[in-house]
């Protein structure tokens, strides 16, 4: 019988500079026709395994083992040949596609840079098979012309899956394809995925924290835990009867999370209705943001792109919380960064502590702004690349805010984050831009935020590229946060994460707010066709 074509990973172990052994001998291989999904917590290695494959690993890694296509060892191909099998066999798209763009290049040019370099197409096709590409990945063709700052988080990731596709590659390496996507749009370019690497024929190696959604998706399942592979099989018969011990301990932990939104969700329905206080901690009157161009804002004009709508809301003081959730291109991020003062409204404003942000003064507008605290949705590009891990925390304490109180307790506080946030101890004097997977960076990015006791935290997704234990680890150091009084609004694609996080919802659906109110209640009873195609679409197990 001949073999189909296919990677097969031999024995590979990768250690970084400094001696972290991130995989250890592991054997795996991915055929044509086949979705193999890998699965594991943050910093299991799974990213350092996929990289390993085209050879994209930081220079001074050791990289010890094979890894062969079609009888070929790519571990011993020269630099010029591997380029080629880089896009013409195999395709990338990587965790980070945020910044995977060139900042200046228009999305088009990105897709007809590859199809021109590589298959040597011409600037006329590669512009009208470009626009073919972005339909493939249900984005639309006006979004050829923009830049990647113009497109929202999800359209980047999708933007990202169009160009890898581009030269039509036997096999897709996808490391975390829909993180910052909601659970709609999710399904809907996964199974476009799907769809084309069926259609073609292709391989697909998927490497997700999402167990519920590998198991959907995937023929095969392996799962890494500590750099090395624990259990792996077919996926119906490693989530219905698993064999390892941490396998067990993942699906128990999706079960007891489960649980857990259940009991809070009987907790908020039995919860008295808060009077709100005379004075809010933030208020929105009729809230509008308002595009034209190249995102020039407007005010007080009726043309260009509304990214927000007269929306309307408020905050109450001392451990208020709020959800906000919506597809990707909402609006759910231009309207925290719109709530710091970072954009203008076009219509309407914003009062923080019962003054309107647009009549302060820079001392006072900077003043407000010290008392928030704020997670990016991108905690690869929000984190300082050159600095430690403790050193990331620390600069907001030290430099940013100028608190004037002694480092050691600024250290000392740092510490106990990090600690509280279940960062390994031996990575704190690593640096950020090449010793932490996804994961690890949000923690990073959420004890940079907390380490001076905000009153109000803006959060945009916080926990997206979490695997479901570390995400229930992530909600309750948040949730100690609000019982002593921290006031949290989380954007997020989540439903189940929104309902549990908070106790008020919005549902945001291109820059309206469409449904509001009682989570709990907005969950098991909405009206609205977005709100239940949004529950429809959740993935389980």
């Amino acid at each position: 019988m001949i073999k189909k074509t296919a990677i097969e990973v031999r024995n590979l172990s990768v250690t970084y500079q400094g001696g972290v052994q991130a995989v250890r001998n592991c054997s795996f291989s991915v055929a044509k026709g086949e979705i193999v999904g890998l699965v594991g917590e943050s910093g299991s290695g799974k990213t350092s395994a996929l990289m390993a494959i085209p050879r994209l690993l930081p220079v001074g890694t050791t990289v010890a083992g094979q890894i062969l296509c079609d009888g070929h060892d790519l571990t011993a191909l020269p630099e010029e040949t591997l380029n080629t099998w880089r896009w013409r066999r195999m395709a990338l798209t990587p965790q980070g596609a945020m910044n995977s763009f060139t900042p200046h290049l228009t999305v088009e040019r990105h897709i007809t840079e590859v199809l021109t370099q590589h298959l040597g197409m011409a600037q006329r096709k590669g512009r009208e098979r470009a626009g073919e590409l972005l339909r493939d990945v249900d984005l639309e063709q006006s979004l050829l012309s923009r830049y990647p700052h113009e497109l929202s988080g999800g359209q980047k990731q999708r933007a990202a899956l169009a160009v890898a596709l581009a030269c039509e590659p036997d096999f897709l390496l996808a490391d975390e394809p829909t993180t910052a996507l909601d659970v709609v749009t999710q399904k809907e370019v996964l199974d476009t995925l799907v769809r084309l690497v069926r259609g073609r024929g292709m391989g697909l190696l998927l490497v997700t924290h999402d167990l519920p959604l590998a198991a959907r998706l995937c023929d095969s399942l392996i799962v890494m835990k500590d750099g090395e592979i624990v259990e792996s099989g077919l996926s119906q018969r490693v989530i219905d009867a698993p064999e390892h011990v941490y396998t067990q301990q993942l699906i128990e932990a999706i079960r007891i999370m489960d649980k857990k939104h259940g009991q809070r969700w009987e907790l908020m329905k039995q919860a008295p209705v808060e009077q709100q206080p005379m004075t809010a901690l933030l208020s929105v009157k009729s809230l509008g943001v308002c595009y034209k161009g190249r995102y020039r804002l407007l005010r007080g004009r009726s043309e260009g792109i509304w990214a927000l709508k007269s929306l309307s809301f408020t905050l109450e003081k001392e451990g208020a919380t709020l959800s906000i959730v919506g597809e990707s291109g909402s609006g759910k991020t231009t309207l925290l960064r719109t709530l710091l003062g970072l954009v203008l409204p076009a219509t309407g404003g914003v009062e923080l502590w019962g003054q309107p942000l647009d009549a302060m003064t820079d001392e006072e507008r900077l003043a407000a702004r010290r008392r928030c605290g704020y997670v990016s949705q991108d905690p690869y590009g929000s984190l300082p690349p050159t600095l430690t891990v403790l050193g990331a925390v620390l600069e907001p304490w030290n430099i940013v805010h100028r608190r004037g109180r002694k480092h050691a307790e600024g250290s000392t506080k740092a510490k106990e984050l990090l600690t509280e946030l279940k960062l390994p101890e031996n990575l704190w004097g690593a640096r950020v831009r090449y010793a932490l997977s996804g994961g690890q960076r949000q923690r990073v990015a959420i004890a940079r935020a907390l380490i001076l006791e905000p009153e109000l935290l803006l959060c945009d997704e916080p926990t997206a590229m979490q695997d479901v234990s570390t995400r229930g680890e992530v909600l309750e150091v948040l949730n100690r946060r609000v019982a002593l009084g921290m006031s949290m609004i989380l954007v997020t694609h989540d439903l189940l994460l929104a309902r549990y996080a908070a106790k008020r919802a919005l549902v945001l659906h291109k820059g309206e707010v469409v449904e509001s109110g009682d989570s709990a209640e907005l969950l098991e009873r909405p009206y609205h066709p977005y709100t239940r195609a949004l529950l429809a679409a959740l993935p389980r197990i």
